[in-house]
Protein backbone atom coordinates (compact mmCIF):
# COMPACT_ATOMS: atom_id res chain seq x y z
CA UNK A 1 0.00 0.00 0.00
CA UNK A 2 1.34 3.30 -0.72
CA UNK A 3 -0.35 6.75 0.56
CA UNK A 4 1.45 10.65 -0.01
CA UNK A 5 0.14 13.32 1.81
CA UNK A 6 -0.08 16.16 -0.15
CA UNK A 7 -0.39 20.74 0.61
CA UNK A 8 -1.39 22.01 -2.96
CA UNK A 9 1.18 20.78 -5.76
CA UNK A 10 4.23 19.98 -2.81
CA UNK A 11 4.39 16.48 -2.20
CA UNK A 12 5.07 15.74 1.37
CA UNK A 13 6.40 13.09 1.89
CA UNK A 14 4.96 8.81 1.28
CA UNK A 15 4.40 6.01 3.21
CA UNK A 16 5.15 2.61 1.77
CA UNK A 17 4.05 -0.35 4.28
CA UNK A 18 5.96 -3.03 3.20
CA UNK A 19 4.96 -6.67 4.89
CA UNK A 20 7.88 -9.59 5.26
CA UNK A 21 5.26 -12.29 5.05
CA UNK A 22 5.66 -15.10 7.67
CA UNK A 23 9.11 -14.03 8.67
CA UNK A 24 11.85 -15.39 6.53
CA UNK A 25 13.94 -12.71 4.53
CA UNK A 26 13.61 -14.92 1.66
CA UNK A 27 9.95 -14.54 1.23
CA UNK A 28 10.54 -10.46 1.25
CA UNK A 29 9.96 -9.22 -2.60
CA UNK A 30 12.56 -7.04 -4.54
CA UNK A 31 9.87 -4.45 -4.53
CA UNK A 32 9.71 -4.10 -0.61
CA UNK A 33 13.66 -4.72 -0.16
CA UNK A 34 14.42 -1.77 -3.01
CA UNK A 35 11.73 0.14 -0.95
CA UNK A 36 13.30 -0.49 2.55
CA UNK A 37 17.11 0.34 0.69
CA UNK A 38 14.89 4.17 -0.25
CA UNK A 39 14.04 4.94 3.07
CA UNK A 40 14.94 7.72 4.80
CA UNK A 41 12.98 6.55 7.61
CA UNK A 42 11.92 3.18 8.44
CA UNK A 43 9.18 2.40 11.33
CA UNK A 44 9.82 -1.23 12.30
CA UNK A 45 8.03 -3.82 14.50
CA UNK A 46 9.14 -7.00 15.37
CA UNK A 47 6.72 -8.94 13.39
CA UNK A 48 9.25 -10.07 10.81
CA UNK A 49 10.72 -7.32 9.97
CA UNK A 50 14.16 -7.25 11.69
CA UNK A 51 16.29 -9.33 9.20
CA UNK A 52 15.05 -7.35 6.56
CA UNK A 53 16.04 -4.11 8.12
CA UNK A 54 19.23 -4.70 8.41
CA UNK A 55 19.76 -6.95 5.74
CA UNK A 56 18.51 -3.19 3.32
CA UNK A 57 18.24 -0.32 5.30
CA UNK A 58 20.68 2.80 4.36
CA UNK A 59 23.09 3.99 7.01
CA UNK A 60 21.71 7.11 6.34
CA UNK A 61 18.42 5.84 7.18
CA UNK A 62 16.57 7.28 11.05
CA UNK A 63 15.31 3.98 12.72
CA UNK A 64 12.22 3.89 14.56
CA UNK A 65 11.47 0.86 16.39
CA UNK A 66 7.93 1.14 17.56
CA UNK A 67 7.57 -3.05 19.31
CA UNK A 68 4.89 -4.98 18.84
CA UNK A 69 6.05 -8.26 21.04
CA UNK A 70 3.69 -10.08 23.34
CA UNK A 71 3.72 -8.30 27.20
CA UNK A 72 6.64 -5.88 26.25
CA UNK A 73 6.37 -2.25 25.86
CA UNK A 74 5.24 -1.40 22.30
CA UNK A 75 3.90 1.39 20.43
CA UNK A 76 0.21 1.87 20.16
CA UNK A 77 -1.47 1.66 16.79
CA UNK A 78 -2.59 5.37 17.17
CA UNK A 79 0.83 6.30 17.68
CA UNK A 80 2.07 4.31 14.93
CA UNK A 81 -0.35 6.49 12.77
CA UNK A 82 0.64 9.41 13.79
CA UNK A 83 4.59 8.98 13.04
CA UNK A 84 4.17 7.78 9.67
CA UNK A 85 1.92 11.26 9.22
CA UNK A 86 4.38 12.87 11.13
CA UNK A 87 7.54 11.91 9.22
CA UNK A 88 5.40 12.32 6.04
CA UNK A 89 4.60 15.69 6.66
CA UNK A 90 8.32 16.56 6.94
CA UNK A 91 8.62 15.45 3.14
CA UNK A 92 10.21 11.88 4.60
CA UNK A 93 10.10 8.64 2.36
Amino acid sequence: AVAAAEVGNQSRGRCWLVGSGPGALEHLTLGAAALIQQAEVLIYDDLGTQAAVEAFASAKAELVYVGKRGLQKSFKQSQIDALLVEWCLKGKR
